[in-house]
């Protein structure tokens, strides 16, 4: 065998009979398998190179790898046919192989990774489903911009530091009304704001914006500014910083005007500082007695400083008096339940044990859920008032100042309730008109009737501030006491009262009256008080016989006497002596809406002229009203 003639290879084409047809089909084939198998890698290589964030980047470099040896494999194929390359053939096999299982193991692995890629479809309802939430995050801050443009005393805002100086974001409208500055100049120049902050707080709100940028910390300063118009306002900024994606920190805030706040703040310390240094003496316990507070007053008369009365623990009859009966004890307890103030003048022990008489009233005071929260005590040391007549003067002069000081710190604090219910009543507004454009919100009943609750409450909240300082306003004159014409001011409530009257279908009958001796604005409010309460609780329950006021007069000798009538329902006796305390109504069923103040100012009007009031019930149904004013100074 070792004689044999060595094997010598054959190209293909010899197996093939060098048949022309056989062999133009495996070229042409095979050559376009090949360049096929070349172009395809180039796809893949171009497609990677472009897209650096592809997943699976090595599975793409097999992929590629493999193709071009099947494609080499392929041109082989059609170099066989006339040169025998097969040893080179082989080791293309091998190494196509290699890759082949390679890319099958990976495959193999990849294969849940793979399995669990989203499909076209899915891509396309997720990059919808993306759109949408994003048009709803865009409507959502559309809806968020106008609310910040809607607040009435804010603006909110945006901004970022460049160097040292701010730059806003954003910034609502609210910045107009508030600073006097148009949203654009304030988005070109925001150091014109920090212009307008006064120069003394200028370096600790640098400081409170560093210490925020080092710390990401929340910032909130008050800050006294200056108008363009040139009037100082109050607004209170309250900040809060986070990173953007740049790494940028951005502050996002809100500043609100306060300079009503600081005006009610300042006139409470200016009342708290009044209290202090006034000459009655002031004490408020809770409900058990434990006080709470004393005033330099109440030390002097006394003697017992806050320590020394915190320590005593005393109880409520002690506080009073220490020389109370029982009786009395009970009488007060009594009225202080109802909800009445107390007052009175009784013995007390001073500290060093001597006896002195003390002019005392008791008040409670509750929450706003109606409980019980504290007693307040007004206390004055009246021994010598009580040793001296020339001594009763000066009681009615002090009466007269406290009347005063009571009265203006009614106008006060009637001014500053009275515009917090207005801006209750426009939020509640705002807040309809926004709701009504969110769908879904309008028809929710609970907030529909929430919106009318507090509407309704603030409503009612005006009219009693108003009657209440209409009722502390009634004791003091206010022009020149002489003989009105009591005609003239009916005749001007008449057209005051006529749409209430037409609305109600009630008629006014007004008899000649006589003058009365009271200036002319305590008498319209005497009158107005009245009329107001007759249409309230004096109409028909007949509802065949129309509902009728009658007003009338006559003079007695040094005095003049006034009468109003209606066919109401009329009134229960225990109730003909209990309207005229303040807070009581005729008629605690219904829902008109009164304060049960009215019958209250009518009799501090008379009484405050030494007059008498008074009602009675009516034979056949109604009541009637009767005040009667002397004609004395």
């Amino acid at each position: 065998m070792d004689n044999l003639p060595p094997i010598t290879l054959m190209p293909h084409g010899y197996c093939l009979s060098w048949q022309p047809g056989l062999i133009a089909a495996l070229v042409i084939g095979n050559l376009l398998i090949a360049l096929a198998y070349f172009t395809i890698p180039l796809v893949i290589l171009k497609f990677i190179r472009q897209r650096r964030d592809i997943d699976f980047r090595n599975l793409h470099w097999l992929f590629a790898g493999f193709i071009v040896t099947c494609g080499v494999t392929h041109f082989l194929h059609v170099v066989e046919l006339w040169y025998p390359v097969y040893y080179f053939e082989a080791v293309m096999d091998m190494l196509t192989a290699v890759i082949s299982v390679v890319a099958a193991a990976l495959l193999w692995k990849l294969l849940p990774i793979i399995v669990g890629l989203p499909s076209s479809n899915q891509l396309i309802a997720a990059n919808e489903e993306l759109k949408k939430v994003g048009e709803a995050l865009q409507d959502r801050e559309t809806q968020l911009r106008s609310l910040g443009d809607s607040l009435p005393d804010s603006f909110l805002f945006q901004y970022i530091l460049e160097g040292d100086k701010p730059r806003f974001l954003y910034i609502s409208s609210g910045i107009e009304r508030l600073n006097g500055v148009r949203v654009e100049i304030a988005m070109q120049d925001a150091m014109m704001l920090l212009g307008q902050i006064a120069p003394e707080q200028r370096e600790a709100y640098a400081t409170a914006q560093a210490a925020s940028q080092r710390d990401m910390s929340d910032f909130s300063m008050d800050l006294h500014v200056l108008r363009t118009d040139g009037e100082w306002r109050w607004l209170q900024l309250k900040s809060r910083p986070r990173r953007n994606s740049d790494g940028q920190v951005v502050w996002d805030g809100i500043a609100t005007d306060i300079t009503d706040r600081h005006l009610l703040e300042s006139e409470i310390n200016r009342l708290a500082q009044a209290v202090e240094q006034s000459p009655t003496g002031l004490l408020i316990t809770d409900p058990q007695g434990t006080v709470q507070y004393t005033n330099s007053a109440y030390t002097r008369i006394t003697g017992y400083d806050f320590g020394q009365a915190y320590a005593k623990g005393r109880m409520l009859r002690e506080i009073i008096s220490d020389e109370i009966t029982e009786t009395e004890y009970v009488a007060i307890q009594e009225k202080l339940k109802a909800g009445k103030p107390w007052s009175g003048v009784l013995r007390h022990h001073h500290r060093s044990g001597r006896l002195y008489w003390e002019q005392i009233t008791v008040s409670p005071i509750y929450d706003n859920e109606a409980r019980l929260a504290s007693y307040l005590y007004l206390v004055a040391d009246v021994t010598e008032q009580r040793n001296s007549e020339a001594d009763l003067k000066l009681r009615s002069k002090a009466l007269e100042r406290a009347n005063a000081d009571l009265t203006r710190f009614a106008d006060v604090s009637a001014h500053h309730l009275m515009e917090p219910t207005r801006r209750l009543t426009s939020y509640v507004q705002l807040l309809r008109a926004q709701v009504t454009g969110i769908p879904g919100l309008i028809q929710d009943e609970e907030l529909r009737s929430s919106l009318d609750y507090i509407e309704h409450d603030a409503a009612r909240l005006r009219t009693m501030v108003r009657d209440v300082q209409l009722y502390l306003a009634a004791g003091m004159p206010r022009g020149e006491v002489v003989m009105e014409d009591a005609n003239a001011v009916l005749n001007t409530l008449q057209q005051r009262f006529a749409p209430q009257l037409s609305s109600q279908r009630v008629t006014l009958d007004i008899e000649p009256l006589p003058l009365a001796m009271l200036d002319r604005p305590r008498l319209t409010d005497l009158f107005s008080v009245l009329l107001d309460n007759a249409l309230r609780h004096g109409q028909s329950t007949d509802p065949d016989r129309a509902s009728t006021i009658r007003i009338s007069g006559e003079r007695e000798e040094g005095f003049s006497r006034y009468r109003i009538r209606d066919n109401g329902c009329g009134i229960s006796s225990v109730y003909l002596e209990r309207v005229f305390e303040i807070f009581e109504r005729l008629s605690v069923a219904n829902n008109e809406g009164g304060t049960g103040i009215g019958l209250s100012i009518a009799r501090r009007i008379v009484e405050s002229r030494h007059g008498r009031i008074w009602i009675e019930n009516l034979h056949g149904g109604g009541v009637m009203v009767v005040f009667e004013l002397p004609d004395g100074a």
